[in-house]
């Protein structure tokens, strides 16, 4: 009643006459609410969760974080159940969160953005205690949702689908895929960007003398055919197993072939470095070696290191067309590069890498070529190359 005076001049209570005459006091009575506010957080892959755009919930019908008082529908808050496998885990076989977007590509089983056969996290063969060898390159995580090093000639970024318009399924597929929603950023990790990594990365660390590697751009296709001679591909056909090639099979006649025709439709009509060549798609995913009639074996036979083994096989013996040397002497520059025996090539040299200066042309004795040129004068930077005459 005291409170209740406090908003009338006075009131009567057991006969008597009383009035509050406080300027302000406490509530008898404040009316409370718990609210939580549930954070979600889940990775595609649990090997990739450094990045804030790693844990991105993609989903139109709830986000990350979850409104008041709502339950996430993944798992029992109440009970902290944590056990129970999130829409954003979606190793190969599982389609999880993507399969409620639209624009994107649902299909459980693409290679192009996860690893073929890995079902969890168990399903990784990563190489362990292993000298370099180019031919676990493509075994190494690269960093994305359930995927190693790309060597495949599938581009996720390529997919289209028309819904009334050219929409670009392949991009909002990777954005979605990765939590990266800056198109242009995304794109910048796709995985056929590893092409001309493998490329790099084998020129760095390959031990071969230069001489030894084999052009990408060799016109010959007999030296391709015996460069491929005694590989090992693998075969989906029962029984299933790994194949020796022979250089005068039609198979690897078939392979050459494609790799020419790859080649040729490279601009210039020219592979740029040893990256290039695993757009050929026969080397991987359209091998002649796999039979494509039935897509079951190909869902639950053929790994990702099956379907890479011929390109991961070529990385130890493919090189650029042209490395190069320089060696500094007393007023002089000794400039060395290797090169293909039977071809020409374009010597040219630039003060600043956009301006270049054709000084002479070369062709490769046993593999290389050299040219002695005086020191750049007043001490000014100077850097060289060499180009192939188509």
């Amino acid at each position: 009643m005291l409170f209740n005076g406090f908003f009338i001049p006075s009131w009567q209570y057991d006969g008597k006459t009383y009035a509050n005459l406080f300027y302000s006091m406490t509530a008898p009575y404040t009316p409370t609410r718990t609210l939580y506010d549930y954070t979600l957080w889940q990775a595609n892959d649990p090997l990739v969760h450094y990045l804030a755009s790693d844990l991105n919930y993609v989903d139109p019908s709830s986000t990350g974080l979850q409104k008041s008082d709502y339950v996430p529908p993944v798992f029992n808050v109440y009970g902290w159940n944590l056990n129970q496998v999130g829409l954003r885990y979606q190793p190969w076989g599982a389609i999880g969160q993507m399969h409620k977007l639209t624009g994107v590509d649902t299909n459980a089983y693409n290679l192009a953005f996860k690893d073929s056969l890995v079902w969890g996290s168990d399903f990784w063969n990563f190489p362990v205690n292993e000298a370099w060898n180019p031919n676990w390159l493509g075994q190494v995580h690269r960093g994305t949702p359930w995927q190693t090093i790309f060597l495949k000639a599938t581009n996720v970024l390529a997919e289209t689908q028309n819904y009334g318009f050219n929409s670009n399924l392949g991009t909002n597929t990777w954005m979605s895929w990765t939590g990266d929603t800056h198109a242009t950023d995304a794109a910048w990790t796709s995985p056929v960007c590893d092409w001309h990594l493998a490329g790099l990365l084998t020129a760095l660390l390959n031990t071969n003398a230069t001489p030894a590697f084999f052009s990408v751009n060799n016109p010959n296709p007999a030296a391709w055919a015996a460069q491929l001679d005694g590989l090992t591909a693998w075969t989906n056909s029962l029984p299933a197993a790994p194949i020796i090639l022979s250089s005068n099979s039609p198979a690897v006649a078939a392979l050459v072939s494609a790799i020419q025709a790859a080649r040729a439709g490279e601009p210039g009509g020219l592979f740029t470095d040893v990256g290039d060549i695993f757009a050929t798609p026969a080397l991987t995913i359209q091998s002649p070696f796999l039979d494509w009639s039935d897509p079951g074996p190909q869902r639950v036979e053929t790994t990702d290191a099956d379907y890479e083994q011929l390109p991961a096989q070529m990385l130890a013996f493919l090189g650029s067309d042209s490395l190069g040397t320089v060696t500094a002497g007393p007023g002089q520059l000794t400039v060395q590069f290797t090169g293909d025996s039977g071809h020409v090539y374009l010597l040219q040299s630039s003060p600043d890498l956009i301006h270049w200066t054709t000084f002479g042309t070369n062709s490769p004795v046993n593999g290389g070529m050299t040219v002695v040129l005086p020191a750049p004068q007043g001490g000014g930077a100077e850097f060289y190359r060499s180009l192939l005459v188509p």
